[in-house]
């Protein structure tokens, strides 16, 4: 039998529960939020639930921030002085 890829061996050890036809709750630790991450918490508002761990909550800007200049910059093909 092959050994259990390190991925599958972390997501077990945050199994609370098992339930029928191999659905699993699961205990997350921490919460990685996006820009795009509106969706999930309006889905908990709409179901009358909450967040229940906010400080293990980090907000990322990583569709804000241009990694390769402004578009003014690379529309000219180099930085601005």
């Amino acid at each position: 039998m092959a050994p259990d890829p390190i991925f599958f061996r972390d997501l077990a050890y945050h199994v609370v529960r098992s339930g029928p036809g191999g659905h699993d709750l699961l205990y997350v630790d921490r919460h990685l939020v996006h820009k795009e991450s509106f969706h999930a918490f309006e889905r908990l508002r709409e179901m009358s639930r909450r967040v229940r761990r906010p400080d293990l909550t980090f907000a990322t800007a990583d569709h804000c921030v241009p990694t390769a200049g402004t578009r003014r910059e690379r529309a000219r093909g180099g930085r601005e002085r």
